[in-house]
Order: structure tokens, then C-alpha cells, then sequence
């Protein structure tokens, strides 16, 4: 047999067909049509800079080839290019789909050849595509080892192959520059705000489900505020996805979720975010016409349940479900993927996995309609969706901004991750067989980096009314209104910004102002421009000033000539005073040519209106009226110690010659004062310092300069000084006031959440204080910054009537308006030190705008005085109410010298508040009784179970967690100096609690049928037996009394790697461990039966010498055959899941036999249970420290699954 060469025979470029078939991969494109040409050069020499071939035709397009011989732009180099030979002359908006590839070979000797390849979209931009350097001169003319090169005796072939591709989705190798969505595409995409493109893709698959549209449409909204209702901007967002010709934004949405903008830039799950938003939704629309409107369009109904097949003995649960996670991992489409979640063709009928007793009246087919896709790896990612609007396979991909029209392949076979083929381009065969050889196809396997991550599918039969057209009556038209009116303030400030540089802001100071300020200087600037819109003006650069002259006299109604026009100067003592008159010379200036000389900023120029009157002068100075000798404008204000009050009076005209004695008369003529009057005189120099003025000093003596304020008051008598000096916080001189003016300081109250009102935790996050604010618990005080800590405390008690101000403790605010630490307490303490944002002084900042900050402090009032506090600890307990999912959070002041009774007493009174509150909204005019518990009195507080809707009595069992195990449960006589300041974690669980009372199956068959008439069963509403129940005997009443103590705690796959909060279990004698003790097990975790599932019980104990044994149970129903096992009984039964639309429990007498499975060998002690028919968890504690361990993921690792996500919380 002959052996077969390494290397086969490739084809050369005149075997076009082949050649074709060898250069050209697999794209799966569908090709309108393919040709060649070939373009024999015999003259190289002669060739031009830049030449073309013949024009040759492919699918109804005329090409050519475009040959630099010298090459473009690069020397030594060969450039050659496809082109589109029909450019000039083609329609507007022309464009097609080409690969080609472009080849040079010897004339002679065709099969010495060298090719690239390259695809290309040709348009009116790009209408020649190929390759600058398509091959090193040096490497045409060098022989190969035959002696053969490209070129040759001056002549050489350079051949073109093109296949043009069909374009179905119009956008084939778009560059999407200055890509219009809405045009190309009648649809618009979602501003991403840095990390929202998972919420951007839910946004759109929601949109495009109508029905859901149309019930948002229906949430009434119309006295909503957009920034803190939900509804009412997911109302806009939707709408504007409609209307809008451009992209839409969210920040309106995710600042109606209460989120900063740190929140909206971290990354979160996608099905989370669905979960999390369709609740609050719920919420929302309770009490509407949009009620159950989400249940209608989302929910669907589970049934889960466990059948023997050795024993009559069903148990069945119905669930409801919004979405349904599928294992993909192992599984070979999506059917497989559902076989396995329910352990009993496609997902486009449902009908072999619904159960008997779904109603078959319709069609149980659905179609797709979105695809959620994933693109990255665990650590990182972006997310986009893929969705067909309507009824039509047309699909688009929404990423973001952009929307673009995508194919069938390009939705179905791109998008599920896993590894394809990627072929390397010939180019590069070609590049290493430069001189003629033939090289293998060099193929590598690569990962995609894209994901389905959830699927949406539409129920076929009711595809009409999921897809009915919104139209405009659905839209509630104050909606409309609202974003008319939000798209024309919008443009309005697009339009300002775009005529910024056109105009300047103007502040108009006047004399009114002026008279009315009771601060420093003329006027506070800052607070004018925050708070008086109609001291701001907006004006024309080009504007004249005396133009500008002319309008302000009009809106101020003032006589041209009664009006005279003055700069501002910021002086190097951080004062702001008039400074110089904008007198004639200027006049027919421009306002920008003004501004160099005004007071202000980038953004605002400030000018002073004096209101020019003739005054009758009062001797031959005449300070009344400006003059070329009396040019400094000097204001004066006027201080009352009887009222407190301050107000600028008038001015006055001075030279530096001027004495001060001399003007008194003038000021007490302006204030009509008597004139024997007698006064005392201040210039106000600069905040924090005014000075008395002498008044036999002349005005240059007293450095008065023009823009001074000087300030006056009468003169007291001894009597007046005895009343102002009687009054409480007298200010009885101008010195006084402005010290006071200086340190007072307006102050924001928040306060924080009541200890009684206990904040809600995640079941998995970290236990800590919710010190969100409550809304409406803040006020305003204005305070001196010199006040000590107490008392600020009196005024702050003095506003919420609470009668001991020693119980106030002061947080520091955060920049982010949150609470920080708490403030120290001592005398030394002043406001000062209460405000992160206060700055001592005024500091010489020229920025007028948003110069400010708010001053916020958090105080909460503590259940001991101040005083006190540092006689007592501060404990952060973690409350258990019904569930494991059921926790809060509460911070508990225990004396430090007391015991752990002292604990247990003071965490009952705040526990008494939570219950009695939850309990008042179920139950209208409950007064509980929150009596502490007795002395060691941990548990039996009561004989029945604690319920929501029956208030304390209760219990409490106490114990301290440590690596998320219990290491010990607390008895009341423990010193609370033993617990640990770091590492441990406190405990309190509300007891009487489903893990303290016998399984007792009669009540929960009672349950079930209670939750079946309801229509749908919660497993957390499952009882136990609770308290002395008819029927029953001594003997039961005997088992109850006597029993055994188990912890159970939370494991993944290592009993050393524990999670979650451990809680104590009674064991009882005669309760078998299945359905027994699993269900109240079951129950007290408050998990579905689904997720329930997945825990495997495992029974530890460790012997005297320290060896740790490890059992698991095999449990009916529960995925466990993941862990290694040596089944010792085969008697066991699967639990089976299927989909359902309705159905009922159902629990069998008989319960099933189950098994243990040995992990590890060395485990002897337990053999003799094999051969039990029913394992009692009672016979298996015995003196060895025992414990029960749950094998399951920890929460935030299943559902968090990228290292960047954080837990989603909407706080509206």
C-alpha cells in the first residue's frame, strides 16, 4: 500500500472551485453568490503608484483589484485592496457583504502562490478593504527552494475570489459608528451608569412584555414624586422607551430604589435583581386596579412530592414559582435539564412534566421571546438581551445604549457558552508557508465567553394578549404630560448649556437686601443665590451696560436717573464689600467687559444697586449724597439688645478727613432718632471681628476705607443693662451679637432607628444596627457652635419632649448623609466637634455656588443616661423569631458587672415591643404583656407555640455562636465579662419554637388543608403540635416531658467549613427522624421544599479521644447522591417534582422507611441502626458531644455568583 504524503497537494488558484472550498471557512453565512478574477501583470516595471484591475461582476456588483506596487503609505511593501467598483455611482445608503480573499502566484507556476483572507462590509465610507501590508517585496522577488518566485521575468498573477454574503439582518460587519437605533431599528436602548446592564436587560424583556407594560401603565401614579416612587419611574422609563428617538436613562429609577449613585455602580444577579423588583412591584399595587396583576402574568404553581413505592404514604406540597433555576451543567439541552429538576421533548411543551391534576383546556406550548446572556467569566462580566418584540423570528439584541437586529444563529448557537473550533485565518497558514509549502490547518479549542442566563418564554396560546399593542389610551396621560414637560426642561438646559458661554449670571445686591441681611457685610451672596431666584439674573455677554442699566431700572422700578451701579470686592480678610461705582466712563461698555472688574466668579458676577435720592444735608458736610470729595460709601446698620436684631439702615458718603463724632447726627437723622441721643459706634471689619470706634478719630485714623459697614447702637443706661443682663442669653452689644452671628449654625437633626424597633436582617448577612433614618424623624435647630454637649441635648429634648436629656447619644454624619461613630461625651465636647463638615472661620474660597454643606448629627436615645454608659457594655444580639429567615438585629446595654440574666431581661423588653407591634398589625387593640422571664426561666414560658397573631408570653433561649457553631446557651448565672469582644456572636431565639415541641402529624395534616383553602401553602406556616391538643393521652404528655438536646448547624461539604446560624434541637423518644424531626427542622429553616431539597442531614459526633464521625442521612425526597455513601439499606424513595396550575397535600398514614449513609468507615457505633426500619435521632445522642450538621451552600455562594455582586436592597 502506498504510504500517503504529509503534506497533501493543495490546489492552486486556478482550481478556483477548490482553491475556494480550501481558503474559504465555514461561516455559516448564507452566500448570494461567488466569483474570480485574475489579473496577469507582465510589466511590473510600468506599473503606476496606484492601478486597477478590470472591473469583473459578482452577484450583481461590479469589483476590481487596487494595487500600489510600491506600496501605500509603506515602502517596501506590497498593498493590494478589494474595491467596490460601482462606489460613485451607487444609491444613497449603499452597502454590501463580501469575503474574499486576494492572492499573488507565479505566472508560470500557479501553485507557488501566497493568499490572505478578509471579510468586509463595502459602503460609501469604506468602499475598498484589504491589506496595506500584504506581503515584504524582498519576499515576491526571493526564489523558494525550486528557484521559484512570486515574481518573475517582471510578471506576476494577482487573483481575487469574493463571495458575496447575504445581509438578512441588515447590520452584518457594522462598525455601528453614529448607529441610530430607533431609525434602524424602531427601538431604543438603555444608558448604562457604569455597572446596570443587567438591570438595563430585565428593563427590556419586561418592556416587551406587554401585558406587563400595560399593568405598570395601570398603577395609579399621578401624585407620585418619580425620585422616591418605584412605580410611577419605571411609568417614565417605559414610556420613554416608547417615545423617545434616543437612548433613555435610569438614574430617575434607581434613585426611586433609594440607591446613591455607589449602589447603582456595583454589579448585581440579574435573576435577583427580577426577584427583588417583581416584590416590591407586588407591593406597590396592592390596593389598585393593578392588583395580582404580576401573579397573572408570572406565576406559576409547583408541585412537590414524595410517593413510596413499598408503602402508602404520599406527601405532596403545591409552591408558587416566578422563575425556575435549571442545572445546565451535564445536561444536553433543555429538556434533559428539566428531567433532572423534576427526577420522573423540549421546553416548548410543557405538557409531559404537568401533573394530573393541571388543567389541559389549553395549549401548555410556549415559545422564546428573550434571552438574558451573560458575557464574561466568574470574576467579571456584561449582560445583554437578546428578544423578539412580536409574534415575527425577527430578534434584536439590546446591549445598552445600542440596538441592533440579530439572526436565529446568532441568538441560539452563540449564547451557551461551552467550547467550538476556532479556525486560524489562512493568512497565517500562508504567512509560514511563504515559499510555497504546504502547511496542516493548525485548529485550537477556545471557550466561549458568552452565556444564556435566563431564558423567557411566553405561553403560546395566550401569545396575543402578551403581545397585545400598547396603545396611547393605556397611557396614563398625566404620564404623557410629565415627560413633555420633563423632554422641554431637558432641552431647555441642553439648550442653555450650548448658550452658556453667551451669558453671565448677574446677583442684583439691593438696598432692600441690604436692610433686611442680619448677618455680615452687605449681604450673605451665597444664600441670595441658593434661595433668592429673583436677585439672579441672566444677561447677554454682549449686552451694553447701559443697556443693562435701563432693563434693571424697569424691573426694580426705578428712575434711570435714580440709580447708580457698584462692584463688589472680596477683600484678603474674606469681607465682600462695594467697592467701586460703575460710573459713566463705562457706560457704553459691555457687560462682559464689566465683569473683569466685578466681584465673583466663573459662573456669577455680583453688582450693588444704590438708589440715588437728593438728601437735605444737615450742615456743609453733607454725607447725604455722593460727591467728588465724599466718595466712600460707607452702610450703616443699626443693633437693638432688646429684640437681638440687627438692619441695615442707610449709607452715608465720607473722606478720609472725616471725624467720626461728626456723622452721628447724620445717623441718628436716618434712624429718627432724637438728637441728643446718645450712641455707641462699631466697624464691622470682618467675621469674628468688630471693632469699637472712637469718636474723635478721623476716618483716615480709623482706616475706615470705602465699602465700610459701621454699626451703632444707643447707648445703655444702668437700667437697661440691669434688664438685658436679667434676660437669658442676653446679647447686649453689637461685639456680642456678631460673636454670636459668627458661631450659630442651623443643624439637622436625624434621628435613628429605635433599638424596640428591631431592623430586619438578610438570613445571611452579617448581623448589624439598621441606622437608616425613619422618614419624617428629623428637624431643624439653630444652635450656637460653641454650645457644650448637654446642651445641645436639652434643645434637642426640648423638641421631642423627651424628659432626660443625659439619654441623647450624638453620631457624626458621613459625607453621604450617613451616621458614623458615636461623639465622645465630656465638657469638653462643643457642637463644633458634632459637625464633620463645620470649618472654623470663612475661608477665602471665591466659588459662590454650592459652596455649603449641610450640617446633619444622628442621636439616638439609650435606655440609660450618658452618665452611665460606660458602666455598661454594649451587645449586638440577633434575634430568631419564627424562622431562620425570620432574624433582626438589636444592640442591648448590659452592666458590665451583671450576668447574662441582666441580658436576657433587657433583650425581653425590646422583644416584647417588636411582638407587640407586629402583633397590633394583625390584630387591632392587642395589648400584649411583656412581663420578663423569671430567673434561668429560658424556654417555658408558655405551653402553646408563639404565633404573630397571639402576643408575649414568650420565651427566650440566649446563647453565644462562635464560628457558627453554639459553644454554649446561656442559663442566666453566666458574667457578662466572659463574652467575647471579637469573634462571638450573640443569639436570642423567641421559644416556644417548632424545635421544642414533638412532630405531631395530625396537626400538620390540619395545616395543610388550611393552606390548600387558602390556595397555595407556605411552608413556614407548617405547625407542630402546640400545647395540650384534644385526643391527646398521659403518654404523650410523658414523651414531651422527657427529652434531648441537639445543635444543629449549617455545612458545605467540610463539617469544618460551617455557615449560617446554628439553633438548638429537642429530640424526642418515639419521633422518627423521618417525617418527624426533618419537618420541624424543615420548618424552622422557613425554606421552600425545593431548596430543602438539597440539604443532606449528616449526624456528627466526637468520641472521648477527639475522633469526629460523620453520617449522613439518606432522606427521601433530598438530592444526596452527589457525596460519597455506602448505602446500608436500599429501601429508600425519591421524591419526584412537576409543574402544575393547581392541586392539593396530601399526607398518607404511613411514613416512609429511610436510611444512614456512612461516609466514613469509622463508624462502627452506628451499624446496629441499619437494620432499624425507623431511626429515632433520640436513640442516637448519647453521652458524646453530639450534633446535627445540615450540608448544603451557603446562600450568598449560590445565588452571588460573580465576586463583584452585592446583595440587592430596594429601600423605597
Amino acid at each position: 500500500m502506498e504510504d500517503k504524503p504529509l503534506y497533501p497537494e493543495k490546489p492552486t488558484v486556478l482550481n478556483e472551485s477548490e482553491f475556494i472550498s480550501q481558503n474559504f471557512h465555514d461561516s455559516g453565512l448564507e452566500i448570494e453568490d461567488s466569483g474570480f478574477h485574475h489579473w496577469e501583470i507582465k510589466n511590473w516595471d510600468l506599473l503606476d503608484p496606484k492601478c486597477r484591475s478590470e472591473p469583473f461582476k459578482v452577484g450583481s456588483h461590479n469589483w476590481n483589484i487596487l494595487l500600489y506596487p510600491q506600496g501605500n503609505r509603506l515602502s517596501d511593501r506590497i498593498s493590494i485592496y478589494l474595491e467596490y467598483s460601482d462606489s460613485s455611482s451607487a444609491s444613497e445608503g449603499w452597502h454590501s457583504c463580501a469575503q474574499f480573499i486576494l492572492a499573488i502566484s507565479n505566472l508560470e507556476h500557479p501553485e507557488v502562490s501566497f493568499c490572505n483572507t478578509a471579510q468586509h462590509r463595502f459602503n460609501s465610507e469604506e468602499s475598498d478593504w484589504g491589506f496595506t501590508t500584504f506581503i515584504d517585496f524582498k519576499n515576491v522577488v526571493t526564489p523558494n527552494a525550486e528557484g521559484i518566485s512570486y515574481l518573475q521575468n517582471n510578471s506576476i498573477r494577482i487573483s481575487a475570489f469574493v463571495q458575496v454574503v447575504n445581509d438578512k439582518t441588515g447590520v452584518l460587519w457594522h462598525n455601528f459608528v453614529n448607529w441610530d437605533s430607533r431609525k434602524e431599528t424602531g427601538f431604543v436602548g438603555l444608558k448604562n451608569q457604569g455597572a446596570t446592564c443587567y438591570m438595563n436587560s430585565l428593563l427590556q424583556t419586561l418592556y416587551f412584555t406587554n401585558s406587563f407594560r400595560r399593568s405598570v401603565y395601570r398603577i395609579p401614579t399621578e401624585e407620585d414624586n418619580p425620585k422616591s416612587s418605584i412605580s410611577l419611574a419605571l411609568q417614565r422609563v417605559f414610556y420613554s422607551l416608547q417615545e423617545s428617538p434616543n437612548s433613555v436613562g435610569t438614574t430617575e429609577l434607581t434613585s426611586s430604589f433609594g440607591w446613591d449613585p455607589v449602589q447603582a455602580f456595583m454589579q448585581h444577579d440579574v435573576q435577583e435583581f427580577n426577584r427583588v423588583l417583581q416584590d416590591n412591584l407586588e407591593t406597590k399595587m396592592k390596593g389598585t386596579v393593578s392588583e395580582g396583576d404580576i401573579a397573572a402574568i408570572f406565576e406559576g404553581k409547583m408541585k412537590s412530592y414524595v410517593e413510596c413505592v413499598n408503602v402508602n404514604y404520599v406527601s405532596s406540597r403545591i409552591e408558587n414559582y416566578y422563575d425556575i433555576s435549571l442545572n445546565v451543567k451535564g445536561c444536553k439541552n433543555l429538556h434533559d435539564s428539566f428531567v433532572e429538576y423534576c427526577q420522573v421533548e423540549i421546553l416548548d411543551d410543557l405538557s409531559p412534566f404537568l401533573s394530573k391534576e393541571a388543567d389541559r383546556s389549553e395549549s401548555w406550548e410556549y415559545e422564546l421571546h428573550a434571552v438574558l446572556v451573560h458575557s464574561g467569566d466568574l470574576h467579571s462580566g456584561h449582560y445583554f438581551v437578546c428578544v423578539r418584540p412580536t409574534t415575527e423570528d425577527k430578534w434584536y439584541k439590546f446591549d445598552d445604549d445600542n440596538v441592533i437586529p440579530v439572526s436565529e444563529k446568532e441568538t441560539f448557537e452563540e449564547n451557551f457558552g461551552g467550547e467550538y473550533l476556532h479556525s486560524q485565518t489562512k493568512s497565517l497558514e500562508n504567512r509560514l508557508a511563504i515559499r510555497g509549502q504546504n502547511v496542516i490547518s493548525t485548529r485550537k479549542t477556545r471557550l466561549r465567553s458568552t452565556s444564556a442566563y435566563m431564558l423567557v418564554y411566553f405561553r403560546k396560546s395566550r401569545l396575543n394578549d402578551i403581545l397585545q399593542p400598547i396603545t396611547k389610551d393605556m397611557i396614563p396621560k398625566h404620564l404623557i404630560q410629565r415627560v413633555s414637560e420633563a423632554k422641554n426642561e431637558e432641552e431647555r438646559k441642553v439648550r442653555e448649556k450650548k448658550e452658556m458661554h453667551m451669558f453671565s449670571n448677574m446677583v442684583i445686591i439691593t438696598e432692600d437686601i441690604f436692610k433686611k441681611n442680619q448677618s455680615f457685610d452687605i449681604a450673605d451672596i451665597q444664600d441670595i443665590i441658593v434661595s433668592n431666584v429673583n436677585s439672579v439674573h441672566k444677561v447677554r455677554k454682549d449686552l451694553p451696560l447701559s443697556e443693562f442699566s435701563s432693563k434693571l431700572s424697569e424691573m426694580l422700578k426705578l428712575d434711570p436717573s435714580n440709580m447708580r451701579l457698584w462692584s463688589f470686592f472680596k477683600r484678603y480678610n474674606s469681607s465682600i464689600r462695594v467697592d467701586t461705582p460703575l460710573a459713566d466712563p463705562l457706560s457704553n461698555m459691555t457687560v462682559e467687559n464689566v465683569q473683569s472688574i466685578l466681584f465673583g466668579d466663573e459662573m456669577y458676577s455680583v453688582v450693588y444697586v444704590e438708589e440715588v435720592f437728593e438728601k437735605l444735608a444737615l450742615n456743609h458736610f453733607d454725607y447725604f449724597n455722593y460727591s467728588e470729595k465724599n466718595s466712600k460709601i460707607i452702610h450703616i446698620k443699626f443693633y437693638d439688645p432688646f429684640t437681638r436684631t440687627i438692619e441695615g439702615v442707610d449709607k452715608l458718603f465720607l473722606n478720609d478727613d472725616t471725624i467720626i463724632s461728626d456723622i452721628i447726627p447724620y445717623i441718628l437723622k436716618l434712624k429718627s432718632l432724637p438728637e441728643d441721643a446718645q450712641v455707641l459706634l462699631y466697624e464691622e471689619v470682618y467675621p469674628g471681628t468688630v471693632n469699637k470706634l472712637i469718636p474723635s478719630s478721623d476716618v483716615k485714623t480709623c482706616q475706615i476705607v470705602s465699602g465700610d459697614i459701621i454699626v451703632f447702637q444707643l447707648d445703655l443706661t444702668q437700667s437697661d443693662l440691669n434688664k438685658l443682663q436679667a434676660q437669658k442669653e442676653s446679647l447686649i452689644y453689637v461685639t456680642d451679637y456678631f460673636d454670636h452671628v459668627k458661631n450659630t449654625v442651623k443643624v439637622t437633626f436625624c434621628s435613628m432607628k429605635d433599638d424596640g424597633d428591631l431592623g430586619m436582617l438578610d438570613s445571611d448577612d452579617t448581623p448589624t444596627y439598621n441606622m437608616v433614618t425613619d422618614g419624617g424623624s428629623q428637624f431643624e435647630l439653630t444652635l450656637d457652635i460653641t454650645q457644650p454637649y448637654l446642651s445641645v441635648a436639652e434643645a434637642v429634648a426640648a423638641k421631642i419632649e423627651l424628659s432626660d436629656p443625659t439619654k441623647l447619644q450624638f453620631f457624626l454624619a458621613s459625607e453621604s448623609g450617613m451616621p458614623r461613630i458615636p461623639v465622645s461625651y465630656n465638657t469638653a465636647t462643643r457642637l463644633s466637634d458634632m459637625l464633620s463638615s463645620y470649618t472654623d472661620g470663612i475661608t477665602n474660597n471665591n466659588q459662590l455656588a454650592g459652596r455649603g454643606k449641610s450640617n446633619f448629627i444622628f442621636f439616638k436615645i439609650l435606655d440609660v443616661s450618658l452618665d452611665q454608659l460606660d458602666k455598661f457594655r454594649k451587645i449586638t444580639v440577633t434575634l430568631i423569631l419564627k424562622t431562620m429567615k425570620e432574624t433582626r438585629s438589636a444592640e442591648v446595654l448590659v452592666a458590665k458587672t451583671s450576668d447574662t440574666q441582666s441580658l436576657i431581661e433587657s433583650l425581653y423588653v425590646k422583644v416584647s415591643k417588636v411582638l407587640a407591634s407586629m402583633s397590633q398589625k394583625t390584630q387591632t387593640g392587642v395589648n400584649p404583656s411583656s412581663s420578663p422571664p423569671a430567673t434561668g426561666d429560658r424556654i417555658e414560658r408558655s405551653s402553646s407555640e408563639f404565633d404573630f397573631s397571639s402576643p408575649p408570653p414568650f420565651g427566650l433561649r440566649v446563647y453565644e455562636v462562635i464560628n457558627n457553631r453554639i459553644l454554649r446557651i446561656f442559663k442566666g448565672h453566666e458574667p457578662v465579662s466572659s463574652i467575647t469582644d471579637y469573634g462571638s456572636t450573640i443569639i436570642a431565639e423567641v421559644t416556644p419554637s417548632c424545635t421544642d415541641r414533638p412532630y405531631d402529624e395530625a396537626d400538620y395534616a390540619k395545616d395543610s388543608a388550611a393552606n390548600q383553602n387558602r390556595g397555595s401553602l407556605d411552608d413556614t406556616e407548617m405547625n407542630c403540635r402546640d400545647g395540650k391538643t384534644e385526643g391527646r393521652d398521659m403518654e404523650d404528655d410523658a414523651v414531651e416531658d422527657s427529652f434531648k438536646s441537639i445543635e444543629v448547624f449549617n455545612f458545605d461539604k467540610d463539617v469544618s467549613r460551617s455557615h449560617g446560624i446554628p439553633f438548638e434541637l429537642k429530640v424526642f423518644p418515639k419521633e422518627s427522624f423521618y417525617p418527624g424531626t426533618w419537618q420541624r427542622i424543615k420548618k424552622k429553616l422557613g425554606v421552600s421544599s425545593k431548596e430543602f431539597a438539597n440539604i443532606r442531614p449528616a449526624f456528627i459526633c466526637t468520641t472521648a479521644e477527639g475522633i469526629q464521625k460523620v453520617c449522613y442521612f439518606k432522606i427521601a425526597g433530598s438530592n444526596s447522591d452527589a457525596a460519597p455513601e455506602i448505602v446500608k439499606n436500599d429501601n429508600n424513595d425519591e421524591a419526584t417534582t412537576q409543574t402544575t396550575n393547581s392541586g392539593e397535600d396530601v399526607v398518607d398514614s404511613e411514613p416512609p422507611p429511610y436510611s444512614i449513609v456512612d461516609e466514613y468507615t469509622n463508624a462502627p457505633s452506628l451499624e446496629y441502626m441499619v437494620s432499624q426500619e425507623s431511626v429515632c435521632l433520640y436513640d442516637l445522642v448519647n453521652e458524646q458531644k453530639c450534633a446535627l450538621g445540615l450540608d448544603h451552600i451557603e446562600r450568598h455562594n449560590r445565588h452571588r455568583q460573580h465576586l463583584n455582586e452585592g446583595s440587592i436592597k430596594i429601600l423605597n
